[in-house]
């Protein structure tokens, strides 16, 4: 957008700087160019409470939908305003839980206010993902019990329409634990007075359909979806999700329609009836750049058609805190245009569509960390009104946005579409681990990444989108670790639900395997005990035990681990440290690398440690294994979705900056967690470098007696010409090798260490910018005597 443009768009004196000039920030009460921000309410106050869901309805008061958290259970509750602007009433229960989910108004052309959600009313048990999608009329008197519109199996995500003639539109996602892998969108529809006209339909056809949304135009019932279309990994750095289509007309469904042909990621769209058009909307990768931004389509008469113009927040290089355009939230105003909220990675913004082209971003939330949603909710409340609800930082607000006139509709001009590339699938063959000291025979070398988060913490992306990147990139395993709470907002129950059942429908495809785990979110020390990562060797707990939900310390967290088979694994030490006070038997591995670069020892070469945060104390691998503490070694991204980890990490793709290596009889979830149990591990900086190391006999991660001398042999493989190899025993480097080839093997005997306990290990690095590390976990050795 040139500097000209800008000022017509915000009728005032431009800022200065790239990214400053396109994203603004828009206070309460604070009106830029076309665009006032009005009214802005708490909901549900005084209680952890989700995203609101409003709804405008026709003798103008305001009706706002919410799930707050009780003690482990969901309530649904609603609230009324009698006006746009005025204080919401008491809240009104319209489900107790213990799951309830996921709730949409839609308002008939008689008034009538009706509410959908998923849930379930008894408490599950680990592993039980059934859900049912319940509807219940709330206006203009709630009228009887709830109605269940879905069969057996994980019905959820539901989305709501209403035609003029009153019957009820229902889509959601569909699961069935008799086809663990395959993710379906069902239908249903309902007369005026919510009586079922014809059963459940599966609409979509893919293997892994989700996020349903509908809308009901005067050519029928439109009902879009994503579905995730790699039928294998393909070495891309995004996975491929398409946005489909399909319209119900005369009690027929029509072909499937695919909204567009990029690589990437298209997902969570959104719909709009425009007349005999239809608009969606949906965030986007732009063909694998990994942030996403919303784009607009029309379909109208068999044709696709764009926005006229670009947007200009995806021509800056984003690298702070707030990046990306997800979960958008079109609204259409009176005069043709477009207000399009959606989801940076930490907050809120909205955008306008118009004659002219997209406007800068008006930024809704302060700056700094802490996000936990995804899609907002916005409806549109007459005379270029908008009601909106979202979550701040703290507490789910609803708030009221004027657009004030501008330069008339959206111009739309036709989208060019070129036949997308399918990549040849790239499946891996895994090497044996023979030839690597240390780790015995028989087993494979695998590669997974055990750190990542998502748009349910503080980061980008669904977490499915999470997932299916790692499987893409042809990983073996994987973990999602979103934060039990963060900036004091928890994870809801039917949040920690979706990961634990997302992490088995991925388990379940082959070749790839997910264990289930979390981020327990402690205080930087001295104040708290520093972040830890638990993971669990079978199906996750029914409820975690947080660092806000119970186990507030390291002591109350194992004592609460004790009936699992868990691990629970520190990271990013240098920058909040930890306490070192788990007990062994559960805390048996260390994170010594992510894009908050490497936790070995201060200074640490060539790749740094990230500085301690304000008022912590920074611990490192060596100071732990100098307290005597046993532990092996993993490395994990730490990704959160953001290019350059808003500036922390030393790529662009915060994906590449941690993985863990380890060596296993097959690719199962079990064998998985076994080999890190038994520390049969080595951490890189991201590449998929292998090493190994022997001493006496012992291999990586083993404990045992010996004597002196201590014989080592070792192989270490690079991606590229190796730079050096180290030998450490007790912090000190006893063996330094310059290399300038891919691979080195040798041995080496040290003849006096001397008695007492010792460990050893191996550290490496590779050319390149940034260059690559590789570290084995230690062996940890008692010698007796000659």
């Amino acid at each position: 957008m040139t500097r000209t443009a800008l000022m017509a768009w915000l009728l005032l004196v431009p800022v200065t700087g790239n990214a400053n000039d396109i994203f603004l920030p828009l206070l309460p009460g604070q009106q830029r160019g076309q665009l006032r921000r009005d009214t802005v309410r708490d909901v549900a106050a005084g209680q952890l409470a989700a995203v609101p869901v409003p709804a405008a309805l026709p003798d103008g008061r305001v009706a706002v939908a919410v799930v707050a958290l009780q003690d482990w259970r969901e309530k649904l509750l609603l609230q009324i305003a009698p006006g746009p602007s005025a204080p919401l009433g008491p809240p009104l229960t319209v489900a107790d839980g213990p799951r309830a989910w996921h709730p949409r108004l839609a308002v008939s052309p008689r008034g009538e206010l009706w509410i959908a959600w998923c849930g379930r009313r008894d408490e599950p048990g680990a592993g039980d993902y059934s859900r049912k999608v319940f509807l219940r009329r709330l206006l203009p008197a709630p009228a009887g019990p709830s109605i269940t519109v879905s069969g057996p199996g994980r019905a959820c995500r539901p989305d709501l329409a209403i035609d003029q003639q009153g019957n009820l539109h229902l889509a959601w996602e569909q699961w069935s634990a008799g086809q663990p892998g395959q993710v379906r969108i069902a239908y249903r529809r309902l007369d005026a007075a919510g009586r079922p006209r014809g059963g459940v339909r599966l609409v979509s056809e893919g293997s892994f359909d989700r996020r349903p949304a509908l809308a009901v135009s005067a050519g029928g019932v439109w009902l879009a979806w994503d579905g995730l279309v790699n039928r294998c990994p393909d070495g891309g750095p995004d996975p491929d999700y398409d946005v489909f289509l399909r319209r119900l007309a005369g009690g027929q469904w029509g072909e499937i329609i695919v909204a567009d042909n990029l690589p990437g990621i298209q997902a969570a769209p959104a719909l709009l009836a425009d007349g005999e058009a239809l608009i969606l909307a949906y965030h986007s990768s732009r063909g694998h750049d990994l942030v996403k931004w919303w784009h607009l389509r029309r379909w109208y008469r068999g044709r696709w058609f764009e926005p006229v113009g670009e947007n200009p927040a995806e021509e800056v290089a984003w690298r702070g805190e707030k990046q990306g355009g997800e979960y958008p939230a079109p609204v259409r105003l009176p005069d043709g245009r477009l207000l399009v909220v959606s989801r940076s990675s930490q907050g809120s913004q909205v955008q306008l569509v118009d004659g002219r082209g997209i406007s800068p971003l008006f930024d809704l939330t302060r700056r700094g960390w802490g996000s936990r949603c995804r899609r907002q909710v916005a409806v549109p409340a007459g005379d270029g009104a908008v009601l909106l609800g979202r979550r701040g930082r703290r507490q789910p607000v609803l708030e009221r946005l004027l657009v004030q006139p501008g330069a008339g509709p959206v111009r739309w001009r036709p989208l060019r579409r070129e036949a997308k590339q399918v990549p040849a699938c790239r499946r891996r063959q895994h090497r044996a681990a023979d030839g690597l000291p240390g780790f015995g025979k028989g087993g494979l070398v695998l590669y997974g990444d055990i750190h990542m988060h998502s748009a349910l913490s503080d980061a980008a992306g669904a977490p499915d989108e999470v997932l299916a990147r790692a499987w893409t990139r042809g990983q073996d395993f994987a973990a999602l670790s979103d934060h039990d709470h963060i900036v004091g907002r928890p994870l809801f129950p039917s949040q920690w639900d979706e990961l634990a059942w997302l992490s088995d429908v991925f388990d379940a495809r082959p070749g790839f395997a997910v264990l289930h785990g979390f981020e327990w979110t402690g205080r930087p020390v001295p104040a708290g005990c520093g972040h830890r990562n638990v993971y669990f060797a079978a199906a996750r707990p029914a409820r975690p035990c947080g660092f806000s939900l119970g186990c507030d310390d390291t002591a109350s967290l194992v004592k609460w681990l004790q009936p699992y088979r868990a691990l629970v694994i520190p990271h990013h030490t240098s920058w909040t440290g930890t306490d070192w006070a788990a007990d062994e038997r559960v805390e048996r591995l260390f994170e010594m690398v992510s894009v908050h670069g490497v936790s070995e020892y201060p200074g640490n070469r060539p790749i740094p440690p990230r500085a301690a945060a304000e008022n912590s104390r920074p611990a490192f691998a060596r100071e732990g294994l100098a307290r005597g503490r046993v532990f092996g070694f993993v490395g994990g991204s730490d990704a959160h979705g953001l290019l350059w980890h808003h500036g922390q990490a030393r790529r662009r793709d915060p994906w590449l900056c941690g993985l863990t290596g380890l060596v296993a009889p097959e690719v199962t979830r079990r064998a998985v967690f076994d080999a890190l149990f038994a520390r049969r591990t080595f951490a890189t900086s991201g590449a998929r470098l292998a090493a190994g190391l022997q001493a006496n006999g012992l291999g990586v991660g083993q404990q045992g007696r010996t004597r002196q001398p201590v014989k080592i042999s070792f192989r270490v493989e690079g991606t590229a010409p190796l730079q050096g190899v180290e030998i450490v025993r007790d912090g000190e480097v006893i063996l330094s090798r310059k290399v300038g080839r891919r691979q080195l093997a040798g041995s080496f005997t040290d003849r006096h260490p001397g008695r007492g306990r010792h460990y050893y290990y191996l550290r490496a690095w590779q050319g390149g910018r940034p260059p690559e590390m590789i570290w084995t976990s230690p062996v940890f050795l008692d010698i007796k005597g000659e």
